[in-house]
């Protein structure tokens, strides 16, 4: 809070995010550690927690390049952000060596960007969860950072405690890789949105990339969730034990479960899945190597599912829907004894390429991706899924998986599957 004392002999006291005075705390191990450390570097903090107790809400809390080992969880608590300095999150490292703390609990609108965030071990603790960071009430972000080798209950990566405080944690341009949770979401648990964030290689009994063990919703945006491990149970790259989601714009690869839903395991009513690439997942035991939905209402637009394996529907497993909505989609070359690419009643899909359909639109012949060896499955020229689609509002101006218009400016059609085929050559305008 800002003094400002008048002639007249009156006093105001406005606060910093009134006035746009916001000031800035300095943090460096090499600091002389002078409170409130805004007296640029030279004044600079030796920790982190220091400087954000001397802050008020809209400063900003600075953090030199290095390395800053903990012995106790920082707490952000208001409307501060705290940030490494040079924008470059692999310069900035926040570590715990092993030891059973949690990294950050960020409250109440605070903001963590620009650093890493490193071997925090909440595992031991009963009541830990989110090791490395925690969402915490009132609403948090994590943006640009790195969350890496951390250890928690539910949320090994991060936690966002959404059935308390209402759900409300944001996870931007983030990548989250190589966590464990004890319990689920080795990597993130309960994020309200997720968006351009790489996900991989996390591991957890179920939701080992993603879960959502909430009864609220949650938003995937633009991201890779690849070669997570639900180690005993569903949602090897995304789990939703209950609650709704949106997942757009996603690549989703390479991921296992050891019961079902290898890719994504949807246990709600009201997933809506768009233009996502669920492809190469298994689920070891039981079903749905690429996906499986359980609930009442779900709904697929222009994805592929591809090269996944499952003991039964490889590719898709629908149990206790009712109603289903599957359109432009590839549904193909997936693997399992029984019912290879899907096993629910094909009046769900519609514009859909698999195996063995007809009607509504949909077609039976092989897509012609590209190269399914090496997991490209763009559409080579010539695949009947070209223009094959039925066009939805939502499609104009909506994009593909490589960025693309969904209805390309030749023939305003668009395609099944989850990119649209790049016409290549010269076009000529004669007037």
């Amino acid at each position: 809070m800002k003094l400002i004392t008048l002639t007249a002999g009156y006093v105001i006291l406005m606060t910093c995010a009134a006035t746009g005075l916001a000031d800035t705390h300095y943090v460096a191990t090499n600091g002389a550690h002078q409170t409130p450390f805004t007296n640029g570097w030279g004044s600079a903090a030796t920790n982190i927690q220091s400087a954000i107790n001397a802050a008020v809400a809209a400063d900003t809390v600075l953090v030199s390049n290095g390395t800053y080992s903990l012995s106790a969880v920082i707490t952000v608590d208001g409307a501060i952000t705290v940030r490494g300095f040079s924008g470059n999150r692999d310069d900035v490292i926040i570590t715990a060596n092993g030891a059973a703390i949690r990294g950050f609990n960020l409250k109440n609108n605070a903001l963590l960007a620009d650093l890493t965030v490193t071997n925090f071990n909440a595992g031991a603790v009963a009541t830990l969860d989110g090791a490395g960071v925690l969402l915490n009430n009132g609403g948090a972000t994590i943006s640009n950072c790195v969350i890496v080798s951390c250890t928690g209950r539910y949320g090994g990566g991060l936690n966002s405690d959404s059935e308390v405080y209402g759900q409300t944690g944001i996870v931007l341009n983030c990548r989250i890789e190589g966590n464990s949770a004890t319990a689920s979401g080795g990597g993130l648990c309960n994020p309200a949105l997720v968006r351009d964030c790489t996900i991989r290689r996390n591991t957890a009994q179920r939701g080992a990339g993603i879960e959502l063990n909430g009864t609220l919703n949650i938003n995937i945006f633009n991201s890779t969730i690849s070669e997570n491990s639900a180690n005993t149970d569903f949602g090897g790259g995304i789990g939703l034990a209950a609650g709704a989601g949106v997942v757009s714009n996603c690549t989703i690869i390479n991921n296992t479960a050891q019961a079902y839903g290898g890719g994504i395991s949807f246990n709600a009513s009201g997933a809506q899945l768009y233009n996502c690439l669920i492809a190469n997942n298994s689920a070891t035991v039981n079903y749905g190597g690429g996906i499986r939905f359980s609930g009442a209402t779900n709904n697929l637009f222009n994805c592929t599912v591809a090269g996944n394996t499952a003991p039964q529907g490889g590719g898709l497993y629908a149990a206790d829907v009712t109603s289903m909505r599957m359109l432009n989609t590839i549904i193909y070359s997936n693997t399992a004894p029984s019912s290879s690419n899907y096993n629910f009643n094909t009046n769900y899909l519609t514009n859909c390429c698999s195996p063995g359909l007809s009607g509504q639109g949909n077609i039976a012949a092989y897509p012609k991706f590209v190269d399914m060896v090496n997991s490209n499955y763009r559409l080579q020229g010539g695949s009947p899924c070209i223009n094959a689609g039925l066009n939805l509002d939502w499609m104009a101006g909506s994009k593909d998986l490589d960025g693309r218009e969904r209805l390309d400016r030749l023939t305003r059609q668009v395609d099944i599957g989850t990119y649209e085929f790049m016409f290549s050559g010269t076009m000529f305008s004669v007037r």
